[in-house]
């Protein structure tokens, strides 16, 4: 999807993707080390609160509050998964768009999908501490320049326990740093999810923070959630 066609929906689908299941029989390779870190385990179903803070390079900020229902059909009847939200509240005055806010936002639905690891070639250029973490850091370029994947690479540090990406690095296609993700998470009983993902454009000084609290996870969410009578109704009404 090209970023004119970026939108709210897209932002919070692509941030429920993180939730797949994550296959055994990873290796020491950097494209193995690359689809680890793409399939972690995020449960069958979640509630969360997702808090995006937006800041702009005059220094200005917003904050956007949504609640979000998702839950993992595995394929069946051809769904893989399935995804609702609320807006729960927004500093904004009525005429303001949120869609204002969402397109100037650091992260991007490019940025926050996971990326399928074949479509790029990958090198794992060294280990590094970061975070207090020992880190992979892995480079990867694209097989194939697209018009929907804006970057001539990027750069990975993913740890080496759990292969969690904690850090991405993105460069613009000349090749100059230009924007960097950093990615807290939260483990849950055996599964992972995000606390809190940072975008920061590097050249504008932009920031984009996502914070995800009041997390519910395995709670059995019934198919009835996904529907037009549940948007009426409102959040309240898909707490178990």
């Amino acid at each position: 999807m090209s970023r004119s066609m970026l939108s709210i929906a897209g932002i919070l689908i692509a941030i429920s993707l993180w939730s797949i299941p994550v296959h055994a029989g990873a290796g020491p390779t950097a494209a193995e080390i690359v689809k680890k870190s793409s399939e972690i385990e995020g449960g069958d179903d979640s509630i969360s609160r997702l808090s995006f803070r937006f800041k702009k390079s005059d220094g200005t900020e917003r904050k956007l509050v949504y609640t979000m229902a998702w839950k993992e059909y595995g394929g069946r009847e051809g769904v893989n998964d399935k995804v609702i939200f609320f807006s729960e509240s927004s500093e904004r005055h009525s005429h303001h768009d949120q869609n204002d806010d969402f397109a100037h936002s650091v992260l991007t639905e490019v940025d926050l999908a996971p990326r399928k690891p074949d479509l790029d070639e990958h090198t794992l250029l060294k280990d590094e501490v970061f975070n207090g973490h020992d880190d992979f850091v892995v480079e990867s370029v694209p097989k194939s320049v697209s018009r929907d994947y804006p970057y001539q690479k990027t750069r990975r540090w993913i740890t080496r326990d759990n292969f969690l990406p904690e850090r991405i690095d993105y460069y613009d296609p000349t090749g100059l740093l230009i924007k960097r993700q950093t990615i807290t998470w939260k483990r849950i009983g055996k599964d992972w999810v995000w606390k809190q993902v940072v975008g920061e454009n590097l050249i504008t000084d932009e920031r984009t923070v996502l914070d995800i609290t009041d997390i519910k996870l395995n709670s059995g969410l019934k198919d009835e959630v996904f529907s037009a009578r549940t948007m009426r109704l409102g959040k309240d009404s898909i707490v178990p």
